[in-house]
């Protein structure tokens, strides 16, 4: 756990759509999977050059900010979005392998039985992947939507600028980001741009959907 201060300063991205998310159909799906108003995602820009190993330092910052405090939505415990309202003390952060490129990896959603006809999520049991552990099918998915990819102007060849960090916040009495209760279906990410200096944050909160 990190208990350091930062230097990092952020700002809210008022405005900031995701049509991957907001979309018609997207929604459908998610109210079938219990998702709809709990999958949350924001935009935040940060004033200083980060660097990966800056990590720990970066999260820890971003959960002590008082815009984000401010803007950070999350799922209350009546099943109601409201904000974060709580300074973390200390963080949890590991960085999540963001290699794929192909966008073949996404139509390939239901023919590996990631998500069945019908449109329900296809559960598997917890294993490691590349380090990191899943136990749903589709989470894999879900750590890949947000990598932003940039085309080298030499080459053509395209490369992934961004890192992504599952992240948890902790005050004195324990978790409060992104739940303090515990579920495996409960997650946040940060995808950080470090050249656009954005920072994005994909939460979710297990419960009915809403």
């Amino acid at each position: 756990m990190v208990e350091t201060t930062a230097k990092f300063s952020f700002h809210f991205l008022e405005g900031r759509e995701f049509p991957s998310i907001d979309c018609k159909e997207t929604q459908e799906l998610l109210l079938k999977w219990s998702m709809k108003g709990r999958l949350v995602a924001q935009a935040f820009s940060f004033d200083q050059a980060f660097q990966t190993y800056e990590k720990d330092a970066f999260t820890l910052a971003f959960f002590q900010d008082p815009e984000v405090i401010h803007h950070l939505k999350v799922v209350s415990s009546s099943g109601s979005l409201t904000t974060l309202g709580a300074t973390a003390k200390s963080v949890s952060v590991d960085q999540i392998p963001c290699t794929q490129l192909s966008m073949s990896f996404f139509d390939r959603l239901q023919e590996n039985g990631i998500v069945r006809e019908s449109g329900r999520i296809s559960k598997c049991f917890d294993e490691q992947w590349e380090d990191f552990s899943v136990s749903d099918e589709l989470r894999k998915v879900n750590i890949f939507v947000f990598c932003i990819v940039q085309k080298n102007s030499s080459t053509g060849e395209l490369h992934i600028v961004s890192s992504i960090f599952k992240v948890t916040a902790l005050d004195a009495t324990g978790v409060i980001y992104p739940s303090d209760s515990d579920h495996l279906q409960n997650f946040a990410y940060l995808i950080v741009h470090p050249l656009k200096r954005n920072v994005y944050v994909l939460y979710h909160s297990f419960g009915a959907s809403f």
